[in-house]
C-alpha cells in the first residue's frame, strides 16, 4: 500500500502536494507557522501524525538615520553627534558612512571625508572602530553623505549614485 498523505497548515496556503509525502506552500510575509502530517491507510494504533513549528525571525532592515550635503565640519559634527547617540543606544548595530563625490570633483575627497567621520565618531565619540563602516557611494551631482544605522543581522544599505 502506498500511503496517502494529509497535510494541514497553520497559516498560509498550499500550492501543491496535498495527499503526496510533499507539499509546496507559500507562507507569504507570515513569521510563524506550524504543519501537521497526517498519514492514512494504516493500522488505527500506529502513530500517524507528525507536526513541525517554526518561528522566522526577520532581520530589521538598514535604515537612513540622515543625509547631507557638503557641510563645514561643525556642521557635520552636530549631525554625528546625533548618530553616535542612536548607535550607542543600539548596542549591536553598526554605522554606516556613505560619502559621495561631485560629478565635477578634480580632485576626489569622499573616501578622506568618510574617515574623518568615521575618526570622530571612534575617538571623541566613544563609538568601537568596528562598528563604523565608510563606503564610496561613487559619483552624484553634489558631494553628499548619507548615515545609516544597520540592526545586527540586516542588510547593509546599498549605495545610490548618479549616472
Amino acid at each position: 500500500m502506498i500511503p496517502k498523505y494529509n497535510w494541514t497548515i497553520s497559516r498560509g496556503k498550499i500550492l501543491s502536494g496535498q495527499g503526496t509525502a510533499e507539499v509546496s506552500v507559500d507562507f507569504g510575509a507570515i513569521d510563524s507557522f506550524a504543519v501537521t502530517a497526517e498519514v492514512l491507510g494504516y493500522a488505527a494504533g500506529c502513530r500517524n501524525t507528525a507536526s513541525y513549528a517554526l518561528i522566522i525571525e526577520r532581520p530589521v532592515p538598514a535604515r537612513k538615520f540622515d543625509d547631507y550635503r557638503d557641510l563645514k565640519f561643525s556642521e557635520e559634527r552636530l549631525r554625528l553627534d546625533q548618530f553616535a547617540l542612536a548607535l550607542h543606544n543600539e548596542p549591536g548595530a553598526y554605522g554606516y558612512i556613505i560619502v559621495y563625490d561631485a560629478r565635477d570633483t578634480r580632485k576626489p575627497a569622499a573616501r578622506q571625508r568618510g574617515e574623518r567621520a568615521k575618526n570622530y565618531l571612534v575617538k571623541e565619540r566613544g563609538l568601537q572602530e568596528g562598528r563604523i563602516v565608510v563606503v564610496n557611494g561613487g559619483h552624484r551631482d553634489q558631494r553628499s553623505v548619507e548615515l545609516f544605522i544597520v540592526p545586527a543581522g540586516a542588510s547593509p544599505p546599498t549605495v545610490t549614485p548618479k549616472r
